[in-house]
């Protein structure tokens, strides 16, 4: 099950891409992860601990 979480106030965008950016919401409580949001609308987590990629995007789209 994929949970998007939207958040009121994101905080700074972390690093950009030409396709993608990555950005981490306040007030997020899960396990540390960050967010990938692409161009196109989709996004996904990506856990700092395993690095594991949690959505619908393939890890060749965000590497």
């Amino acid at each position: 099950m994929v949970q998007l979480l939207h958040y009121r106030w994101p905080m700074p965008v972390m690093h950009k891409f030409s396709a993608s950016r990555v950005v981490i919401y306040a007030g997020d409580h899960l396990l540390a992860h960050v967010h990938v949001l692409l161009r196109d609308g989709r996004e996904c987590t990506v856990e700092l601990d395993s690095l594991a990629i949690v959505g619908r995007i393939a890890a060749r789209e965000i590497r």
